[in-house]
C-alpha cells in the first residue's frame, strides 16, 4: 500500500510539474485497479477510469510507464488520455476484447461499438497525449477479410489533439478520424507493416485539421485523405511531416464521395521505406503524392510545396475517374466529379521508376487549372521508342493508382483531357536513356510549358509531344545537343500551338506534324534556330522556299501573315485570321535577303493595306516609316530592298508590343510615382501589367482607369496611353498637378495573348475582350479589371477612359473621335470633356467634337453590342463615375495629318491636359 501510495504521489508530481498538463484534475489508471505487467487486462479498468473523469466534468487519465494489455477503450467528452514516457498501451491478440457494444452518453438509447484500441463517438474537447506508445499487436490479425482493431477511432468528434505519442502495429488502419472538426495531430511517430490495409493515418471527412511534425511509415498509404460520405475533407493543413509508404505516401482519393477543399500540404520528406519488407503495396512504394477523385465529389483548392521525395515508383499522380462508389443509403450514382485548381510548387523527387507521372480526366470532364512549378524530378529511363507511341486505355471505373496504365508513353508527364494547365520551371532527368517522349499533352486544352530542361536519348520519339491539343504554348525551352526531334503534332483537333522564345539552336528538326494535322496549327515565334529553323516538316511536301532567294516569315511577337505562294518577284499572301468570325485586317511580317531585289506584295482577299501604305522597319522593329501610298496599288505594294539591310519589315500600322513597353518602363525606374503590378496572368500564362501611376502614398482626390488593347491589333492608341502617362510623371506643372491630386490605373495590354501572338482580337470566336464585361467572363484579364477595379477605386472612380482604334480608312476612320454613351448622363460629360479637348491642343494632331459619333448613329446601335457589354458600358455603370468614354486614334491618317509615333505620344499629352482641366471643372 506504501509503494502504491509513493507511486500515485510521484505520478501526480509528475503530472503537475508538466507545462502542458495544465490545472485539470487528474485519475492515474493504477487508482482503478489496471496492472502495467502486459499480461492483465486492464480494459474494465481503463474504463472506469475514463468514466470517472468524464462524470467529474473531464480532466486527464494519466497512464504512467508500464505495459497496459487492453481491449477497446470508449473516450468520453472533456478527457485527455496522457500517455507518460516509457508506457505501452497493449492491444489485445484476442477478438474478444474488441468492439464491446456501450450507450453512448451524447445520445439516449443510441448505441456504438467499434473495432479499436481507443474509440469514440459524438465526442468534444478529447485528447490523447504524451511521449509513450500504443501498439496493436496487429499480426494476430492478418487476414484480409472480417473486423480488425484499429489503434485510433473516433467518429463526428470536436476539438480533438493527438499529440506526441507512438503509434505501432495495428490490425488494420493506424488511426481513422471520421467527420470530426477541429482536429489536431502533431509530432507522433507511425509504424504500420504488420497486416494488411496497414494505413498510417485517415482523415476522412473532416473539417479544420491541422496535420504537423509527424513521422508516418506504413505498409498501405501513409497520410490518406477520404471523404466515406457525402461530407468532404475541408480546411486540411499538412505539413513539416517525414513520410514512407509501401503504397501511397501522401493522397487524397480512392474514397471521395464529399471530395477535397481547401487543402495546404507543405515542407514534407517523403521516402521508399527503409526499415520494413512490404505486405500490401511495392517495396519502393507507388505514388509520392496521389490526388484522386473517382466517386463524384469535388477536387477544389489544393496547394502542395517544398516535398522532397526518394525512391518510389512515381513521384506524382493525378487522376478524375469514375467508379462511382455508393457511400450513402438511397444515393443515387454520383456524376463524374470535379479536379480543379490545384497548384504544385518546388518538388524535388529522385530514383523514381521508369512508369512516369500522369495528369488525366476522362473525355468530357477536363482536370482543371492545375499548376506545376519548380519541379526536378529523375527517373530510371530506359523506356523505348514502342513505348512512347503506346495507346493508353481510358479505364473510367477502374480502381485509380498510379500504375493503373502502365509504363505511359511520356517518362515525365503524361497529360490528358486537361483545361488550363501549366508546366512552369520542369527539370527531368533519367539514370538511363530514355527514348519516350518527356511530355504528352493528349487532349489538353489552355496549356503552358515554360522552361522545360530534358534529356534526349539517340532515335527517341520526340522531346514534347501534342495529341489533339489545342490553345498550347511551349516557351523558354532549350533541348540539348543531340535532340533530333523537338516537338511531334499529332491528330485533327491540334490547333493554335505556339513555339515561342525557344532556344532550339542544337534541335535536328523543330516538329514533326502528322499528315492529319491542319497546316496551320504550329506558330513559330521568335525562336532562336540556328540551322533548324526550317526543318519544320509533314508527311506531305510543304510550300517551297527559294533557295539563297528571300524568307519570308513572322515568327516573332506580333507576327501574323501567311504566305499563300510565290510567284518570281511577286509574293502572294493574307492576314491569318485565326479565330477571328470575320474578315480583319491585322498583319505583320518580314522579309530576310532580299537585298538588291525589288518584291511586289499582294494581298488576296479584301484589302488590308491603309491610307499610307505599309509601315516599315529596317532596323527589327525599333523605328518605323511610312511607305507612303504611292507605292500602293489597290491590295499590294512594291519595295525595293537597300543592300545594307538584313532584314526589313512591313506591318499595316505601327507595332507596339511588351518590348516598346518595357523600354518605356525603364525609363521611370526609379520614378516613386510609377508603381507596375500584376493584374492577372493570361490563359498562356504571360503576366498582364496594371500601371499605378500619380499620387500613390496617399489617398487621392481623383481616381481614373485607363485601358488599351481590349483588341489586340489597335497599337496606335498604345503610343497615345504612353505619352499620357509620360506627361503626369514629366517635372510639369502638369505632371505636380497630377500626382498631388490624382491616381491612374492603367492596363496597357488588356489582350496581352493577342498582341505577343499577332492575334487580329477583334471580332474572336465566341466574343472579343470587350464583349466580356456581362456574365461570366471568359478572359482572366476581364475577370480581373472587374473584381479589382471597385476594390481599388473604393466607390470614387472618377473617369473610365478606353483608348481604342477604329477600322484602317474611311469616313470618321481618319479622324480622332469619341464614342457616345447609351447613358445620357454620361453623354452630357462627354460632351463637357470633347469641349475641352478641343481648346487643349498642343501637339499636331487635331481633334474636333464634329466627329464624335453619339449614341444610336453609324455603328454605334444597340445592334452592333447585342447582348454583350464593353468597358465602356461597364464603366459607367460603376460607383461615383462622372465621366466614361471610348476614344478612337486612327491607324494612318487624322485629317490631314500623318499618324506618327510622336504625334500620336503627343495627343496622349493632349489628352492629360483636357483631363485636368475637366477635373477642375464643375460636375
Amino acid at each position: 500500500m506504501l509503494r502504491k501510495t509513493l507511486l500515485t504521489l510521484l505520478s501526480l508530481i509528475c503530472l503537475n510539474g508538466s507545462a502542458t498538463m495544465g490545472a485539470d484534475k487528474k485519475y492515474n489508471v493504477l487508482d482503478f485497479g489496471a496492472r502495467p505487467d502486459g499480461k492483465t487486462l486492464c480494459t474494465q479498468a481503463i474504463q472506469k477510469t475514463v468514466d470517472q473523469c468524464a462524470k467529474d466534468g473531464g480532466g486527464t487519465v494519466y497512464f504512467p510507464a508500464g505495459t497496459w494489455l487492453t481491449g477497446t477503450i470508449y473516450l468520453e467528452s472533456h478527457v485527455t488520455l496522457w500517455l507518460d514516457s516509457g508506457c505501452v498501451l497493449l492491444g489485445s491478440k484476442e477478438k474478444k476484447d474488441y468492439g464491446r457494444s456501450r450507450e453512448l452518453s451524447s445520445v439516449e438509447g443510441e448505441t456504438f461499438s467499434y473495432w479499436g484500441i481507443i474509440a469514440g463517438k459524438n465526442l468534444k474537447n478529447i485528447a490523447i497525449r504524451g511521449r509513450g506508445t500504443i501498439d496493436g499487436q496487429g499480426s494476430n490479425f492478418k487476414y484480409k477479410n472480417g473486423s480488425r482493431p484499429k489503434n485510433i477511432y473516433l467518429e463526428n468528434c470536436t476539438d480533438v489533439l493527438i499529440e506526441g505519442i507512438r503509434l505501432r502495429n495495428a490490425g488494420s488502419w493506424m488511426q481513422h478520424y471520421r467527420k470530426c472538426e477541429r482536429l489536431t495531430i502533431r509530432n507522433i511517430a507511425v509504424f504500420n507493416h504488420v497486416s494488411y490495409n496497414n494505413d498510417g493515418l485517415n482523415i476522412d471527412s473532416c473539417r479544420d485539421v491541422t496535420i504537423n511534425g509527424c513521422v508516418v511509415d506504413s505498409d498501405d498509404d501513409g497520410i490518406v485523405l477520404k471523404s466515406l460520405s457525402l461530407t468532404p475533407c475541408e480546411n486540411i493543413t499538412i505539413s513539416d511531416c517525414v513520410v514512407s509508404s509501401h503504397c501511397n505516401s501522401i493522397k487524397m482519393g480512392t474514397e471521395s464521395g464529399g471530395g477535397f477543399q481547401n487543402i495546404t500540404i507543405a515542407n514534407c520528406a517523403i521516402c521508399s521505406p527503409r526499415y520494413s519488407k512490404v505486405i500490401y503495396g511495392r517495396q519502393r512504394g507507388l505514388a509520392g503524392l496521389a490526388l484522386e477523385i473517382v466517386d463524384g465529389g469535388t477536387l477544389d483548392r489544393v496547394t502542395v510545396s517544398n516535398l522532397t521525395i526518394k525512391g518510389v515508383t512515381v513521384p506524382i499522380f493525378m487522376r478524375l475517374g469514375d467508379r462511382a462508389r455508393l457511400y450513402e443509403k438511397d444515393q443515387s450514382k454520383p456524376d463524374v466529379g470535379t479536379f480543379r485548381n490545384v497548384i504544385v510548387s518546388n518538388i524535388v523527387a529522385t530514383e523514381c521508376s521508369s512508369v512516369g507521372c500522369s495528369i488525366t480526366g476522362l473525355p468530357g470532364h477536363m482536370i482543371e487549372n492545375v499548376t506545376l512549378s519548380n519541379i526536378h524530378l529523375a527517373f530510371e529511363g530506359s523506356g523505348t521508342r514502342e513505348e512512347a507511341s503506346r495507346r493508353i486505355a481510358e479505364k473510367p471505373d477502374s480502381y485509380p493508382e498510379s500504375t493503373m496504365f502502365g509504363t505511359l508513353p511520356a517518362y515525365g508527364f503524361f497529360c490528358r483531357h486537361v483545361k488550363d494547365l501549366k508546366l512552369q520551371n520542369l527539370r527531368l532527368e533519367t539514370t538511363d536513356p530514355d527514348r519516350r517522349h518527356a511530355i504528352v499533352f493528349d487532349d489538353v486544352n489552355e496549356a503552358v510549358l515554360d522552361d522545360l530542361e530534358a534529356p534526349f536519348a539517340a532515335e527517341a520519339a520526340g522531346m514534347i509531344r501534342c495529341t489533339n491539343s489545342q490553345n498550347v504554348c511551349i516557351r523558354h525551352c532549350r533541348p540539348p545537343n543531340g535532340t533530333e526531334l523537338f516537338f511531334d503534332l499529332q491528330g485533327p483537333q491540334t490547333k493554335n500551338i505556339l513555339l515561342l522564345c525557344n532556344d532550339l539552336g542544337l534541335t535536328g528538326q523543330i516538329a514533326y506534324m502528322n499528315p492529319d494535322v491542319p497546316e496551320s496549327a504550329l506558330i513559330l515565334q521568335a525562336n532562336h534556330t540556328g540551322d533548324a529553323e526550317t526543318a519544320t516538316s509533314t508527311d506531305e511536301t510543304p510550300p517551297p522556299v527559294p533557295s539563297g532567294a528571300f524568307i519570308i516569315d513572322s515568327v516573332f511577337p506580333g507576327g501574323n501573315s501567311i504566305v499563300n505562294r510565290i510567284e518570281g518577284d511577286t509574293v502572294y499572301l493574307r492576314p491569318d485570321l485565326r479565330d477571328t468570325s470575320t474578315w480583319w485586317f491585322y498583319w505583320y511580317f518580314r522579309v530576310r535577303g532580299a537585298a538588291g531585289r525589288t518584291l511586289a506584295f499582294q494581298f488576296e482577299g479584301q484589302n488590308p493595306i491603309g491610307t499610307q501604305g505599309p509601315a516599315v522597319s529596317t532596323d527589327a522593329g525599333a523605328t518605323w516609316s511610312w511607305l507612303g501610298p504611292k507605292a500602293v496599288q489597290k491590295s499590294s505594294f512594291k519595295y525595293t530592298f537597300d543592300a545594307q539591310h538584313k532584314e526589313v519589315r512591313f506591318c499595316f500600322s505601327i507595332p507596339y508590343l511588351e518590348a516598346n513597353l518595357h523600354e518605356f518602363l525603364s525609363r521611370y525606374t526609379d520614378n516613386p510615382y510609377l508603381a507596375v503590378r500584376q493584374l492577372c496572368h493570361t490563359r498562356k500564362g504571360r503576366t498582364v501589367e496594371r500601371l499605378h501611376v500619380g499620387k500613390l502614398k496617399s489617398a487621392p482626390k481623383y481616381r481614373i482607369l485607363l485601358t488599351a488593347r481590349h483588341h489586340a491589333c489597335e497599337m496606335i492608341a498604345s503610343y497615345s496611353l504612353e505619352g499620357l502617362l509620360e506627361a503626369v510623371l514629366a517635372d510639369t506643372d502638369l505632371g505636380r498637378w497630377f500626382r498631388d491630386n490624382v491616381e491612374i490605373m492603367a492596363i496597357p495590354f488588356v489582350d496581352k495573348d493577342g498582341v505577343e501572338d499577332g492575334d487580329q482580337g477583334k471580332n474572336r470566336k465566341p466574343h472579343d475582350h470587350n464583349r466580356d464585361y456581362a456574365g461570366d467572363s471568359i478572359y482572366p484579364s476581364i475577370r480581373a479589371i472587374r473584381q479589382f477595379v471597385p476594390q481599388w477605386s473604393r466607390g470614387q472612380l472618377d473617369v473610365v477612359l478606353d483608348l481604342h482604334c477604329p477600322y484602317i480608312r474611311g469616313t470618321n476612320n481618319e479622324e480622332i473621335y469619341l464614342v457616345g454613351s447609351s447613358n445620357p448622363v454620361i453623354w452630357k460629360q462627354q460632351q463637357n470633356f470633347a469641349a475641352i479637348l478641343e481648346t487643349v491642343k498642343t501637339g499636331p494632331l487635331p481633334y474636333s467634337s464634329k466627329n464624335n459619333i453619339p449614341f444610336g448613329t453609324a455603328w454605334n446601335t444597340t445592334k452592333n453590342y447585342g447582348k454583350h457589354k464593353t468597358c465602356s458600358r461597364w464603366g459607367a455603370e460603376q460607383s461615383g463615375v462622372r465621366l466614361v468614354s471610348t476614344i478612337e486614334i486612327p491607324y494612318a491618317n487624322m485629317g490631314k495629318s500623318i499618324v506618327s509615333v510622336d504625334n500620336a505620344s503627343a495627343f496622349g499629352r493632349d489628352l492629360a491636359l483636357a483631363l485636368r482641366h475637366y477635373l477642375e471643372s464643375k460636375p
